[in-house]
């Protein structure tokens, strides 16, 4: 369902794995994108979701007015952050 693009594990002194960086490419089916609220919901394995509450910029409303078409979302954590990109293609 969702497939890790990169990921890097590394030690610390007490021996427990720290994932460093994780990113997701969700498909259309993984994912429900709130306009109006401004909420991305992803879907889990154990028919679940998970909503996270965009960031976001005036400019980027002009992109889903209907003419552009949301063809797939990346989903990164890095440095205590999750982070979020959407790929566009016009209609």
């Amino acid at each position: 369902m969702i497939g890790n693009r990169e990921f890097k594990v590394s030690k610390t002194h007490s021996g427990r794995p720290v994932l460093r960086k994780l990113t997701a490419r969700l498909d259309s089916r993984d994912y429900r994108l709130d306009m109006n609220g401004k909420v991305l919901r992803i879907a889990v394995l154990d028919s679940g979701w998970v909503e996270l509450k965009l960031l976001w910029y005036s400019c980027l409303d002009r992109y889903f007015n209907g003419s552009w078409k949301l063809r797939e979302m990346h989903v990164s954590y890095r440095d205590n952050e999750i982070r979020s990109a959407s790929h566009l293609r016009k209609k």
